[in-house]
């Protein structure tokens, strides 16, 4: 019976591949995947990345709230880039939208 049954198994992998590039699809098992991990470090670490993400999301709105209010109070963009020190083309991007909400 064992032997039968592995012959079975060995005829199975066989059609299997005979059958892999033609026009029938087959549907093979997928085996079970267990995967063992300490959860509470796991846990740990998707917070500190979700931390460190919400900050950089928040330093970038901060910096495009402060350039706009200077740029709102009359401050050219020259100016902010030499007082403040943030980069031209991101001051020039957040001038440029500015402008054309104004037009709006």
């Amino acid at each position: 019976m064992k032997g039968e049954m592995n012959e079975r198994n060995q005829q199975g992998v066989q059609a299997t591949k005979q059958n892999l590039y033609g026009k029938r699809q087959i549907k093979l098992p997928v085996p079970k995947l267990v995967t063992f991990y300490n959860e509470a470090e796991t846990m740990q670490m998707f917070k500190e990345e979700g931390r460190e993400e919400g900050i950089a999301i928040g330093t970038v709105k901060r910096d495009e709230e402060k350039i706009t209010e200077m740029l709102c109070r009359g401050k050219t963009v020259e100016e902010i880039v030499d007082f403040c020190g943030y980069p031209d083309e991101q001051v020039r991007k957040i001038s440029d939208r500015l402008s054309t909400t104004e037009r709006r």
